[in-house]
């Protein structure tokens, strides 16, 4: 009779602890997906302005900010490039080690570190 009553007993635990554990990955699902929710709640992305420049060249930058860090993001033909903030005495300047955009009111100057290309006198459109 021992054996009898044994086997039940152990499927009735095994569901628990299956029941438990299944719990336990649902709850960390549910509380990952609060943490990303989060995050995302705490990034903004701002209009795109578009510029005009000598030569009739033009490029446009989007400015984000995400968890209290603005960047630009510089969009030539298609591709996109985020640029960190650099301290500057007057107007704004972004960067990549690459390329540099300053803004000052509606202009912006942007240059290429080793090309001579360079984008001046662009005033938003």
């Amino acid at each position: 009779m021992k054996n009898r009553f044994s086997f039940p007993i152990l499927v009735l635990l095994a569901g628990l602890t299956f029941h438990c554990q299944s719990k336990k990955a649902a709850d960390e699902t549910e509380q990952t997906a609060a943490a990303d929710a989060d995050t995302v709640a705490t990034s903004t992305v701002g209009d795109v302005k578009t510029y005009g420049c000598n030569d009739n060249e033009t490029f446009s930058v989007r400015f984000e900010t995400t968890n209290g860090k603005k960047i630009a993001v510089f969009i030539d033909d298609g591709k996109e490039i985020p640029l960190d903030p650099i301290e500057t005495a007057s107007g704004s300047k972004y960067s990549d080690g690459k390329m540099s955009i300053w803004f000052k009111g509606s202009e912006a100057l942007v240059e290429f570190k080793n090309e001579t290309r360079s984008l001046k006198n662009c005033k938003t459109r």
